[in-house]
């Protein structure tokens, strides 16, 4: 399956999986049916082994205005990291521009990218040892 998620609800997290070559509709879709799973406070959009075509400047807006809408929905504090492979320096950058197009609305929670888990899980403040992989729900 190229996208899926899992939720690990002892430390509040989900961690969102995108690999392959999949196209962004099911990204989109996931997101949804996420959506309607309940939200965690934590999230992590592990898109290490996504091998698609990186996303338009045009397509980081709609995602920006899109993100924005579910805003209200998130947990107060929360936090979402995504998470790209070393060599996807692209795609790094349009993390960074989807999120700079972010802060300009002043979310109620904090979004950031990083090339490694173990960054990601250091700013969550959630140590990866205690993130049980069996709690997974699709």
């Amino acid at each position: 399956m190229p996208a899926f998620f899992s939720h690990h609800t002892s430390k509040n997290l989900t961690i969102i999986t995108l690999h392959g070559d999949a196209p962004i509709k099911a990204f989109l879709d996931l997101i949804h049916e996420y959506k309607e799973s309940g939200y965690s406070k934590y999230e992590m959009y592990d898109l290490q082994n996504y091998t698609g075509i990186p996303l338009s400047f045009e397509d980081v807006k709609t995602l920006a205005n899109y993100i924005y809408g579910l805003d209200p929905l998130r947990p107060e504090g929360g936090k979402s990291a995504i998470i790209h492979n070393r060599s996807d320096q692209l795609g790094f950058g349009v993390s960074r521009q989807l999120i700079a197009l972010l802060e300009r609305d002043k979310l109620h929670f904090e979004l950031n990218a990083f090339y490694s888990m173990d960054e990601a899980f250091e700013w969550l403040s959630i140590q990866p040892e205690t993130v049980n992989h069996m709690e997974r729900s699709v």
